[in-house]
């Protein structure tokens, strides 16, 4: 099931209203709304609230969410959870909030997210705890007919959603199901590590939230090689390389950094690119990567300047030579 998201427009309202199918259903996701939903009470709303998301699947949308609080390095509050009544259960509800969640981390730099369930929604009070979520607090509420209920809130705090740190390492092929875990590596890795050499402004062009799934599908499935380093089925990095030696891609969670995952990536990447014919090893480069690839044997040609959307970044074009050309060349394989 190959899911991508999007921000919210405008002409994703009237479905979005469709997905509770009662006025219970509408309790759990917007206590505050009149059954049935209607477009009026949904934009009104969101235009108190930020990051308004739909999750898209075969060219429809299928789920739906958005902050109602939230804090650049304090909290992030999912708000308005909903999925559409015909793919319940098949992990849609899994990926919104996986999304959610990478962009309050990422694009917000939140220490904590937070969720609340009614206590009468079981598939949420099921869904939460398996994302990590735990309940930290209950409030007792009010249903539209005046009976007593519990709000139960949950919250994920940002170093409880870190990825495993034991368990062996092994390099593999990138697949289709991956892309949501490799768009969240980047993000993260963009807005949390390059941040220390790059603005704002600079991060959020080369980053922006939340992210072009369908473009990076493409560019995940063109050719050349993609791998990823996966532990325990979470994936900690990922690069791509051209059949010539280019390497297009390489990032690494925060919380790897230093721990010997981009190197096996490179590594691996340059054995398969060589594997091919590839006699010279080239990459451009963020002014974060430079002492990277600069450890990896990489000499800088040139610095350039490259513009998107008005806004210039610096990087490095590098360059190494393979293996196996150095061999020859040690040999006299390139002389007269």
């Amino acid at each position: 099931m190959l899911l991508t998201h999007r921000p919210v427009n405008g002409q994703d309202i009237p479905t979005i209203c469709c997905f509770p199918q009662t006025a219970q259903e509408l309790f759990f996701c917007f206590p505050k709304a009149s059954f049935p939903l209607t477009p009026a009470q949904l934009l009104a709303a969101m235009a108190q609230r930020s990051d308004a998301t739909v999750v898209e699947y075969a060219g429809r949308v299928v789920a739906f969410a958005n902050f109602y609080r939230w804090e650049r390095k304090g909290r992030c509050a999912i708000g308005n959870v909903m999925v559409c009544p015909s793919v319940r259960g098949r992990g849609v509800g899994r990926y919104l909030m996986a999304q959610m969640c990478s962009l309050a981390f990422a694009k917000h730099q939140a220490t904590e997210v937070t969720v609340s369930c009614f206590h009468q929604n079981m598939a949420g009070l099921l869904m939460y705890p398996q994302l990590g979520f735990v309940p930290y607090a209950i409030e007792e509420r009010q249903d539209p007919q005046h009976n007593r209920v519990a709000l139960v809130h949950f919250r994920l705090l940002r170093h409880m959603a870190s990825i495993p740190t034991s368990g062996a390492l092994h390099i593999r092929h990138y697949a289709a199901a991956d892309l949501a875990a490799v768009v969240a590596v980047f993000q993260r890795s963009v807005w949390e590590v390059a941040c220390r050499d790059y603005s704002p402004a600079q991060l959020a062009v080369w980053a922006p939230e939340p992210p072009q799934s369908a473009a990076w599908a493409a560019r995940l499935s063109g050719s050349g090689g993609v791998f990823v380093a996966e532990r325990l089925d979470a994936i900690l990095g990922f690069t791509r390389i051209t059949d010539a030696g280019h390497i297009d891609l390489l990032f690494v969670h925060p919380e790897c950094q230093g721990q010997g995952v981009a190197r096996l990536l490179c590594e691996h990447a340059i054995a398969w690119a060589v594997g091919r014919g590839a006699s010279t090893l080239t990459a451009d480069v963020s002014t974060t990567a430079r002492p990277f690839f600069e450890r990896m044997g990489f000499g800088v040609v040139r610095s350039q300047t490259v513009e998107r959307q008005g806004v210039q970044l610096q990087n490095f074009c590098m360059v190494r030579p393979s293996a196996s050309a150095e061999h020859a060349s040690a040999h006299g394989a390139n002389t007269p």
